[in-house]
Order: C-alpha cells, then sequence, then structure tokens
C-alpha cells in the first residue's frame, strides 16, 4: 500500500472507507476522479503517471481522450516510459539473423525505445545475444560476452553442415567479430587484416546466405550503392564484386538465393527531378554466373519494357493462381520495397511481388497504384532510421531438427 507523506498529504475530507461512497448532488460520487483534473494537468505530470502502466493497458486507455490519442502516439511519450519502464516479455528479443532454421536473437536494452535503433551507443557488453530454435521448447544458447564494444553495421549468420554455425559482426571501422558455435567462443579479425570490405549495407537491405557465405549489398560514403561485399565462412574472409551496372542509378537493392541460384533484384532509377513510377514497373532482375561467384558474372534475366511498364497479372485473377500453383518453391522469391515517398491519398504502402525464374515473370498485388520516388539525399542516414541498418527481410527456413 502506497502512504503520502505528511508533508504531501492533502488537505480536506477524507476518503470514505467503509465500503460505500458517498453521493453528492450531482448524483457522483464525492470520491470519485475529477475528470477536470486529469484534463488540466501538464503533460509532463501526465507523462510521469501513465509511462508506468503496461502496454496492454495504454492501448485500452488510449480511447478515452483524444488529447490521450495524441500521447499515445507522442514519440517524447514513449522515450519517456521506456526509460522507466521495462519493455513487455514480448519485445524482449529481437531477431537479428537466421540461417538453417536458427535465430540469431539480442535482448533489447531497457533504455531503447526504436525496434530499428537497436545497439546502444554504450554499454555493449551487457547485450546479451541468443541462438535458438522456435519450433523446439528451450533450445536456445546464450552467447558468451562480446570482445568489441562497437556497434556493428554488419550482422549476419551462417549455416554450415550439422548443427555448426557462425555468427558475423562486422564494422568497417572496428573489424569483424566471429562466433563459431564448435570453439563456442568468439575471435576478432582487425581491419588490418581484411581486404575488400566491409562497407554499410545499402538502402532496404538484405543480409542473405548463400553457399556457406554471406552476403550483402554495401553502399559508398555518397549512398550510392557500392558493390555486393562476401565473407566466407570457411576462410573467414572478405572479398567483393561489382554490381552489374554502376551503383549511382540503382535503388532498393535486394539479393536473393533461389534454389542455390543468386539473383539481384532492384530498381533502376530515371534522371528526372520528380519520378514517377507504376509498381514494379521499372525493376530489373540479374543471375551471377559461374561457379565462383566472386569471378563470375551478371546476365540480365529481366527487363521492364518501356511500352508496356505495368504488366504484371494479378494475383487474384484465375489464369496467374494456376501458374503460381504450379511453381515450386525453390523457383519463386519475393521482392519488397518500402516506400518512403507519397503516393495518393498520402499512404505509406510496401510493394510485394513474386517472381518466377523459370518462367521469367512477375506476380504483383499493387498493380496500377502511382507512386512517387523521394530523394535519396532527403533520408535519415543515422543508425535506427527505417531502412537505414538493420530494415531487412528474413527467410526463415524451418528446421526441427537444428540444435543452437
Amino acid at each position: 500500500m502506497i502512504r503520502q507523506p505528511k508533508a504531501c498529504r492533502l488537505v480536506g475530507k477524507q476518503p470514505n472507507l467503509g465500503g460505500k461512497m458517498s453521493v453528492g448532488e450531482d448524483g457522483r460520487g464525492e470520491d470519485a476522479m475529477d475528470p477536470r483534473l486529469w484534463g488540466q494537468l501538464p503533460h509532463e505530470i501526465l507523462f510521469a503517471v501513465l509511462a508506468w502502466l503496461p502496454l496492454r493497458t495504454l492501448a485500452r486507455l488510449k480511447v478515452v481522450s483524444k488529447s490521450w490519442l495524441t500521447m499515445w502516439s507522442c514519440p517524447i511519450f514513449m522515450q519517456f516510459r521506456a526509460r522507466i519502464a521495462q519493455p513487455p516479455d514480448s519485445y524482449d528479443y529481437q531477431v537479428l539473423a537466421t540461417a538453417r532454421g536458427l535465430l540469431l536473437c539480442g535482448k533489447r536494452p531497457p533504455r531503447i525505445y526504436s525496434f530499428t535503433n537497436f545497439w546502444p551507443e554504450k554499454d555493449n557488453k551487457s547485450l546479451q545475444m541468443i541462438v535458438c530454435n522456435p519450433l523446439r521448447e528451450n533450445c536456445e544458447v546464450v552467447l558468451p560476452e562480446r570482445i568489441g564494444t562497437w556497434r556493428p553495421c554488419v550482422v549476419g549468420m551462417i549455416g554450415g553442415e550439422g548443427n555448426t554455425y557462425k555468427v558475423i559482426l562486422a564494422s568497417f571501422m572496428y573489424g569483424t567479430e566471429i562466433y563459431d558455435s564448435c570453439s563456442r567462443r568468439w575471435k576478432l579479425i582487425s581491419t588490418s587484416d581484411v581486404r575488400n570490405g566491409p562497407l554499410s549495407p545499402g538502402f532496404n537491405p538484405s543480409i542473405i546466405c548463400h553457399n556457406g557465405c554471406m552476403l550483402y549489398v554495401g553502399r559508398s560514403l555518397s549512398g550510392d550503392a557500392a558493390a555486393v561485399f562476401l565473407f566466407n565462412g570457411d576462410t573467414e574472409q572478405w572479398s567483393s564484386f561489382d554490381l552489374p551496372v554502376s551503383g549511382v542509378g540503382l535503388q532498393y537493392l535486394q539479393l536473393q538465393d533461389c534454389g542455390g541460384r543468386l539473383f539481384l533484384v532492384g530498381h533502376m532509377k530515371t534522371m528526372t527531378e520528380y519520378r514517377h513510377f507504376l509498381c514494379f514497373g521499372d525493376v530489373f532482375v540479374w543471375e551471377r554466373i559461374g561457379e565462383d561467384i566472386v569471378e563470375g558474372f551478371w546476365e540480365r534475366r529481366f527487363s521492364p519494357d518501356p511500352q508496356y511498364p505495368s504488366h504484371f497479372p494479378v494475383l487474384s485473377s484465375p489464369k496467374s493462381t494456376a501458374s503460381l500453383a504450379r511453381s515450386k518453391p525453390e523457383d519463386l522469391f519475393c521482392y519488397s520495397k518500402a516506400t518512403f515517398g507519397t503516393a495518393e491519398h498520402d499512404n505509406s504502402i510496401e510493394h510485394l511481388s513474386l517472381y518466377s525464374v523459370t518462367s521469367n515473370c512477375w506476380w504483383s498485388c499493387a498493380e496500377g497504384r502511382i507512386c512517387t520516388h523521394d530523394s535519396f539525399q532527403n533520408r535519415k542516414r543515422s543508425p535506427g532510421s527505417a531502412g537505414v541498418t538493420y530494415r531487412c527481410d528474413f527467410v526463415f527456413e524451418p528446421r526441427i531438427e537444428s540444435l543452437p
């Protein structure tokens, strides 16, 4: 029970504790909470009171009034709450990478509110990471403490034969940390021992595993796509190879592993000042050819028809549905692109589509919607802004036999 301090005890009629509430002339209980009092309280006091409530309770209370609803969506309030209240159990861990049925998860620090701004600036040694198989009960391993305390710009995972795996945390300034499941310890490769990488991932990145290697598209200091960076899990060495065209003209690049084949999907940026495009009307697909992907070459698989930019079938049409049903999972990959420009009716949408390698065609569920590009220079580049550091889609391959 919380008691009022004597110095702060309210003067006036004491509340009725006899089990019955006295009724005033207006028909309401004299001890009932006066809504006018809460309406006159400063926002700072409301912040301090509401910040101690669970998120589930806050979600129910947000319909009390417009001012409470505004406060619920206020980032300042959520940041204030995150400093004093523990996050709910369901949000304790965030998935950082996947490989062969295993998940690499990190415990979100209580002071960090935004999921995208995951790594704190300080006290990284206390950041707990686990590897688990979500299909098995109590199947998790807590990783030992890291060697470094710096914030990584590349977080990945490589699955080997059996239950072996490696966790990769890399930075172009400090080096590459590797956790090996066989030795159960971390090792550090300094930047002086690294060639050809790594650079920070580009906008809307995808860090994937392909034939025992970790790959992603890195960006230069100017923000343009620079090259494809590869970390070999066997040799523990970095390498890189060029993009199919100059990175200045490419946007929303995503690497895709489809049936053991490596694909690159992206949009070609037009040079007009105001750029409008139909959903997936200007998308390109390249495949990396050669046994050694570093020494191989890119071959264009799909390019848009300038006369018919919007020729993607709708998923609900009978013809496209029948074609999609005949496709095998290893023949399809999904391409998603977050749109930060202004669409019609000020909607922020995300494009989703499926590409068939065999039939060389797309299925789109957003056909005909007109959107606009926004300038890359106008986006925030600091770690934590959506789409810069950890904005990516994970491809999870369920394997109940995998052990961390």
